[in-house]
């Protein structure tokens, strides 16, 4: 920076003034009118937060961080940095998003002009996408078809009241203004009826389970047991302190190898870093946390290639679609490319928070609780036997999901927070870090014999 002296610029009786406030001192002196940010008037602030927005596409649809680093000319850590900076997107303009989505526009204008006639409506930035929901209400998050047409929706319309008519809370079809199938559904209540629309080409061969199904205009519908499963899910959200929304239908859903990145973020950076800053003594502690989770990742690379899509309809693999006769889905289904482990990924995630009883520190308390403790097994093991009665677990994804338990395990500590509440109190924290650490060393639930006892 280029300095200039005063005695050049401002006239005599003013600087007379300056130095009798601050002679002698460095200032710098704002340009007058209007603050702007960095870039704002250019547009480089803006084209910096589409390109942003496009490499967040891009990871969710599968490229991986090298890929993204490699095409957009930025390092491995800006790029992850790009991938899960939140602040970026809730600190955008309405107008922003809007051009963002310029494809969506009709979506964006609706959300918007429900929030300007109903107060109550909150507004949330989940990932890239603008959601809106009255209080009391669950938002699903489905995928938009360029083949669900007119004719499909109204089918859809009908098999909704059917249920309806049934008694069942069920998902309904919310269009804008415009006319278009919106993204977001409402439902409540625990016995709804979760569904989607797929064309499906190609025959699909059966199973021995139970037979497949493909045809245009198939139609998948969840289980009554699992049904209440997912419902569980999102009941909780309602009394907790998250939003109340919950994603059963997006590409980039729990996939594990974002859920490690995610591991990797406060593993490698924010954890350490606090309790270095905060309880130093108990880093050693935290390393062996850390290398352990290495080898648990370690032993599961060359499983990861033999699993398959399992419990999640994939539109990779066409063969995974476990359907009744007439047409009802009989596992999970999810529109999802996260990759080979996101089956079981998921369902551990699902499996870990289903149960609301357990009370809000319960990873804390279960290190002392022998209560709490069984109560999240007990959760974890009738979910797993719920999903066993439908689907035939491999012997590759018996072997991995003790690995990714407890990968689950330690990335839910994070999570629900635990560990940071406790970063004042040293020897609770070093009890919950020996008690984590226990876990990973731990080989606590057999998935083999829980599966040969459901299918008994």
């Amino acid at each position: 920076m280029k300095y200039e002296n005063a005695n050049d610029i401002l006239p005599k009786d003013l600087l007379e003034q300056v130095q009798k406030i601050a002679g002698g001192r460095l200032l710098y002196i704002p340009i007058a009118g209007d603050k702007k940010l960095w870039g704002e008037k250019t547009g480089n602030r803006f084209r910096v937060k589409m390109r942003n927005h496009e490499i967040r596409e891009k990871f969710a649809s599968g490229a991986s961080t090298d890929t993204l680093s490699a095409e957009y000319f930025l390092t491995p850590e800006t790029i992850r940095n790009i991938i899960y900076e939140k602040k970026e997107m809730q600190s955008m303009t309405f107008e922003e998003i809007c051009k963002l989505y310029s494809d969506e526009a009709p979506l964006s204008c609706e959300l918007k002009n429900k929030l300007d006639r109903q107060e109550s409506w909150t507004v949330y930035m989940l990932r890239d996408y603008l959601i809106t929901y009255p209080s009391g209400a669950i938002m699903l998050h489905i995928h938009k078809y360029c083949y669900t047409t007119e004719k499909r929706v109204q089918q859809m319309a009908k098999i909704i009241e059917a249920y309806r008519k049934a008694g069942c809370n069920c998902c309904g079809i919310v269009p804008n203004k415009y006319g278009e199938l919106s993204r977001t559904v409402p439902f409540e209540g625990y016995d709804c009826v979760v569904w989607a629309e797929e064309t499906i080409d190609g025959a699909i061969p059966s199973s021995e389970k139970s037979p497949r199904i493909a045809g245009e205009g198939s139609r998948y519908v969840y289980s009554d047991e699992m049904l209440a499963l997912m419902a569980k899910v999102g009941e909780m959200h309602l009394d907790g302190s998250e939003p109340n929304y919950t994603v059963l239908f997006d590409n980039d859903s729990c996939a594990l190898k974002i859920y490690e990145d995610w591991i990797d973020e406060y593993l490698e950076c924010d954890l350490p870093g606090e309790i270095k800053e905060k309880q130093p003594d108990l880093l050693p502690l935290l390393d062996k946390i850390r290398e352990e989770v290495k080898n648990i990742r370690d032993r599961l690379r060359p499983i990861y290639g033999k699993l398959p899509k399992s419990l999640f309809h994939s539109e990779e693999q066409r063969n995974n679609q476990l359907l009744s006769e007439d047409g009802h889905l009989i596992g999970l289904c999810d529109f999802n490319d996260g990759g080979l482990d996101t089956c079981i990924a998921h369902f551990l995630h699902v499996a870990m928070i289903t149960d609301e009883e357990l009370p809000e520190d319960y990873v804390w308390l279960e290190a002392n609780d022998p209560d709490v403790r069984q109560k999240r097994l007990d959760s974890l093991i009738h979910s797993f036997r719920v999903i066993g009665k439908e689907y035939n677990f491999s012997e590759d994804e018996l072997a991995a999901l003790p690995l990714i338990y407890k990968i689950m395990l330690f990335g839910g500590v994070y999570y629900y927070g635990t560990v940071f509440r406790l970063m004042d109190n040293h020897d609770q924290l070093k009890e919950l870090l020996e008690y984590i650490l226990n876990q990973l060393f731990t080989d606590q639930i057999d998935f083999g014999k829980i599966l040969a006892k459901t299918n008994k």
